[in-house]
Order: C-alpha cells, then structure tokens, then sequence
C-alpha cells in the first residue's frame, strides 16, 4: 500500500488534470440533477440555463445552479488537495526544510511576494479592456455571498495557489529541469495561462481571448521569478500567489 502512495509527481498532474476537466464537468451535471430534485425544478431547464442570470430564469432556479457550483467547487478542491499533497509531500518537506535551514535568506525573500502583488496589480488592471462577461466575476462574486461562501473563499485563497504552484512551478520546473530557464518559464506560464483563461471566458472570441490571456501570464512569469529565485521553494511562490488571491478578492468587492 504504502509503494501506491509514494510521491510521483506524475499523478499529482494527472490528478489535476482531471480534476478540473473531465470529473469537474461530470460532477457539477450530476449534482445539479441532485439539486433539481430537492428544489422540484426540471433538471432539463437547468442545464440549459447553467450560465444564465437570475432576472433571466428566476431566483428558484437561479439558486440552484448556484449551490451546485459551489458544492461541485468544493469537492473538486478537497479532492484535489489531498491526492496532489500526498504525491508531492516529499517536495513539501525538502522546501520546508530549506526555510527552517536559511530562515533569514527566506525571510527577506518572502519580501518579493509583496512586490508581485503590486505587479499584479497593475497587470491585472488589463482586464478592464475585457467585457465584463468574459471575466465570469459576477458567478465568483455570488458563490463568495452564498451560504457556502466562507469553504469557498477558503478554497480560493489558500487550496487553489498551493495546488497551482504544486502543479504550475513544482511539477513542470521538475519535468523541464533539463532545459534552459526560458523554456521552463514558458511551458509553466503557457500551461497557467490556458487553464485559467479557458476557464473564465464566456464565450469565445480571439481577440477577447487574447487580452484575457495577457494578465494571466504576465502573473506566471512574475510568479516563475520568484520561485526560481527563490530556490525553486513552491512555499515563496505559494506566498506570493496566496497574497495576489486576498488582493484580488478584496478588489472584487470594491
């Protein structure tokens, strides 16, 4: 047993992989047929109308959609969370150990991630270019003011960061170690940029597309220096992506 829950990185990218395509998609349709029975709505209405407003199919309905993204959320994260620390405890460890081993280097080094957040900042001020549509805040903001608003902001700001920077900085600078530091800049922020915008973008146009890719990948080449410099410890980078997520949400309610 124990040789099946040895650290692969492998896995912990696969897992993630599939976490957010292929069992996330089954798993929001099969808890929103769930939700449509304990509300007594038409699972067909629903799913036809799984991105629409709530002025435009009712509050009822709207509701419902609602919790089943939100409960989907959380159960994607906790899986993924838990299988992607499991496969990476060992890389965890060795970087704890390189803070508790050179704890002032680390210390004025977490410094960085304040100055990332202000980078962010001004990077992410380009998604004013974009509709507000494509950015799908609107359905952020509504899961954060559910009922199940507080495991959400705690997926949000502290699971999120640690299982991309797990993924993102860890696993690929790992699997490219052997290929000069641009390139692994690149296939890390590329790879960052694809899930994220695929993901937010309502609907597909190339040039919205593009500007929406723009901020995410400005953000991972920023959150690629930090690792790198940091020594390659995913913990520096985890901070500085934790801290650009609380901006970020803060911003979401101004």
């Amino acid at each position: 047993m124990s040789q099946v829950f040895k650290p692969n990185k492998i896995v912990a990218l696969v897992t993630y992989l599939l976490c957010f395509t292929l069992l996330g998609s089954i798993l929001v349709y099969l808890i929103l047929y769930l939700v449509s029975l304990g509300y007594n709505l038409d699972y067909g209405y629903l799913l036809n109308n799984i991105n629409k407003k709530a002025s435009e199919i009712g509050e009822l309905a709207h509701n419902a959609i609602l919790l089943s993204k939100c409960v989907t959320n959380i159960i994607i994260y906790l899986i993924a969370i838990v299988v992607i620390v499991i496969f990476t405890r060992d890389e965890l460890k060795i970087d704890f150990d390189k803070v508790k081993d050179n704890p002032k280097f680390y210390l004025l080094f977490s410094l960085t991630a304040i100055a990332f957040v202000g980078l962010a900042y001004g990077i992410n001020q380009l998604n004013l270019l974009l509709p507000q549509e494509a950015l799908n805040q609107q359905s952020l903001i509504e899961m954060f003011k559910s009922n199940l608003g507080i495991p959400i902001i705690i997926l949000t700001l502290i699971f999120a960061p640690l299982i991309e920077e797990l993924i993102f900085r860890k696993c690929i600078f790992t699997f490219t170690k052997n290929t000069p530091v641009i390139v692994r800049f690149l296939i890390s922020s590329v790879a960052f940029t694809l899930v994220h915008a695929l993901s937010s973008i309502g609907s597909f146009s190339a040039g919205y597309f593009f500007l929406l890719c723009v901020p995410y990948f400005l953000d991972s080449m920023l959150l690629c220096t930090i690792y790198y410099f940091g020594k390659e410890n995913v913990y520096m980078s985890f901070l500085a992506h934790l801290l650009n997520n609380v901006l970020a949400l803060i911003l979401l309610f101004i």
